[in-house]
């Protein structure tokens, strides 16, 4: 699973313990989780909290994708809607 935070501009408490609930039901049903393009801030409370050692980071959506599946962008796609 990869979960897009490229977006994301504020992330507190509840935030996180959700985030420590998407991967443990990611463990409890063997699926690997990718955060993609987190921004600077959750990496720092995520360093700042031990919890970073838990997820698998990738700087953009495109590196996570072609990580879990050797998925390559077609370059004549249109590009991806932004949320």
């Amino acid at each position: 699973m990869i979960l897009g935070l490229g977006p994301l501009r504020f992330c507190d408490s509840s935030g996180i313990s959700q985030l420590i609930k998407v991967f443990r039901r990611c463990q409890e049903h063997r699926i690997r989780l990718n955060l993609a393009a987190p921004p600077a801030f959750l990496r720092r409370l995520l360093n700042t909290t031990g919890l970073i050692q838990l997820f698998e980071i990738q700087e953009t959506l495109e590196q996570a994708l072609r990580d879990l599946n050797g998925w390559e962008p077609d370059a004549n796609a249109a590009p991806a809607p932004s949320i």
